[in-house]
């Protein structure tokens, strides 16, 4: 799954990044030999807003590995042996865009 910045700016793949919540604001954390990487994907004036795409975030991502594992076999298959792996891979595959400020309803 890719998870795209709010501002649109970074576009990361989701399995290779560690994204941490941090009051108000969420950050993308790389870990490497060259020592650790952040860049803040999205920023919300409260703290319950923040979480909350983060919670939407998780839903994304548990929903598309649902669908991985209750789609036919047969059909996976077959388009794996029409589509280059690429293709296969960019068709099965999902964006999560953090959603703006004011996209967000969080109860008070």
């Amino acid at each position: 799954m890719r998870v795209i910045s709010q501002c649109g700016k970074y576009d990361l793949p989701y399995e290779s990044f560690v994204l941490i919540c941090e009051r108000t604001m969420i950050y993308a954390v790389s870990m490497s030999g060259n020592g650790t990487k952040q860049w803040l994907v999205a920023q919300y004036e409260m703290p319950e807003k923040a979480e909350k795409a983060m919670e939407m975030l998780r839903e994304s991502y548990n929903s598309i590995e649902f669908m991985k594992c209750c789609h036919p076999e047969e059909t996976f298959s077959a388009m794996r042996n029409i589509l280059s792996s690429e293709d296969f891979d960019r068709a099965a595959s999902s964006c999560f865009k953090f959603p703006a400020d004011d996209e967000i309803e969080v109860e008070e």
